[in-house]
Order: structure tokens, then C-alpha cells, then sequence
């Protein structure tokens, strides 16, 4: 009995460890810009939840917005940027248990379609191209001016 109680409890502590990611994404600081802005920028905080460096890149891209009509979806550019927006993130090391802030433009082009939304979907990959962290997705909605009051 001790052993089948004993087999039970590692592989519950096994699933709750394997749950956690290894790093963690927050907005530290969204975009105060208007929404007819043609670009946006969003302050991103890592977290290194592990006790071990860890090298990453961060991935954003087009994502499919759930409960939104594709037709009412556009596609934006997204680029990843350091935290002093002078240049790109390159592959970057965050020690163990610290934090590492970057930013994430979200622009658009000028003949993009009006009066439709954006689902923009960042997370943090290892070298080897595997999730290590959380996906946060940002909602983007392109107004259209006319119906501006």
C-alpha cells in the first residue's frame, strides 16, 4: 500500500512540475496610444521561474482570434524589440529567477482593412525551437474613422 501510495504521489508532483512553465510572460505596460494608431507598442516582462539560466527568443505572429468571424480579422506586423526600442531582440539569456523586459510593436499597413480585429500571440522558445513559457495573446481592434462622433 505504501508503494502504490508512494507511485501516486510522484506522479502527481510530476504533472504540477511539468505544468509550470520555465518562463513566465506578463504586459507589464500596454499601449496608451489611440486605437487608430498605425503602430503600438506593449511592454513585455519575462520571468525566469527556474534555477538555471535559460536561453530564449521570443516568437509573436498572427493568430487566430476565437469567436471573431475571419472575415473581420486582419493580419498585423509584429516585431520584437529591446527594452530601449533601439534595435532587435537577439537571442537573449535571463538568469535563474530574474526578469528581462522587452517590447512588441504591433503595426499595421495603410490599406489595412478597417473595422477589424487582430489576435497577436507572443511566447518564449528555447534554441531549439520548444515552448518555455506562457502564450499571451494581444487583442487588437483597427477602427474605422468614419464612425468616429
Amino acid at each position: 500500500m505504501k508503494r502504490v501510495t508512494m507511485v501516486i504521489l510522484i506522479g502527481l508532483v510530476s504533472i504540477c512540475s511539468y505544468g509550470q512553465q520555465i518562463l513566465e510572460l506578463n504586459v507589464k505596460t500596454s499601449s496608451e496610444l489611440p486605437l487608430s494608431a498605425h503602430e503600438h507598442f506593449y511592454l513585455i516582462e519575462i520571468t525566469n521561474n527556474s534555477n538555471q539560466v535559460q536561453d530564449f527568443n521570443i516568437v509573436a505572429e498572427n493568430a487566430f482570434c476565437e469567436d471573431i468571424n475571419r472575415s473581420k480579422q486582419s493580419l498585423l506586423k509584429q516585431e520584437i524589440l529591446n527594452a530601449q526600442k533601439t534595435g532587435p531582440l537577439v537571442t537573449t539569456s535571463i538568469s535563474a529567477n530574474s526578469t528581462v523586459e522587452f517590447y512588441v510593436k504591433i503595426s499595421r499597413q495603410g490599406n489595412t482593412k478597417l473595422s477589424t480585429f487582430n489576435c497577436t500571440s507572443i511566447r518564449a522558445v528555447s534554441v531549439t525551437n520548444t515552448d518555455i513559457s506562457n502564450s499571451l495573446i494581444i487583442n487588437s481592434f483597427i477602427p474605422d474613422p468614419k464612425n468616429f462622433n
